[in-house]
């Protein structure tokens, strides 16, 4: 399990547009994608998943993201077509998204109800638990 990171994609301009390339330095297969429409401000995820990888993509407004690892929290600014958050598993994630906004989501897992934890307090003891057996396993 690793925390979120923030990439920044690749802009090339020309005179009729710009194009802003991704490189995803994580190999997972990509079986599912997701928009967004917000129709006001609102908090979109407030989630985590057990197994699913998610890559998020701004499209038309910044987004602003807290992602939590366990008890560590960061916070991200991600700008239209120009950043990207990589979220691997066990991360809680919350958006903060404005009115009109397009938001894209890229996952490595079709949808499955229980992949997801929808209660923070119960993400907290999960995420413990896998932490506490991964370090037991680092020092047998």
């Amino acid at each position: 399990m690793d925390p979120s990171y923030l990439i920044n994609t690749n802009v090339f301009p020309d005179d009729l547009a710009d194009i802003s390339v991704l490189n995803i330095p994580v190999e997972i297969k990509i079986p599912r994608v997701f928009s967004i429409k917000m129709k006001e401000d609102t908090i979109r995820g407030n989630h985590a998943h057990k197994e699913c990888w998610q890559i998020i993509l701004p499209m038309t407004h910044q987004v602003e993201i807290v992602a939590n690892f366990g008890h560590v929290q960061n916070k991200y600014q991600l700008l239209p077509l120009t950043s990207i958050l990589v979220v691997p598993p066990m991360n809680w994630v919350k958006l903060s998204c404005p009115r009109n906004s397009i938001v894209t989501v890229l996952t490595s897992e079709i949808f499955s109800e229980s992949d997801y934890i929808r209660n923070f307090e119960e993400y907290l003891e999960v995420f413990l638990i896998n932490h506490s057996s991964e370090r037991k396993g680092a020092i047998n």
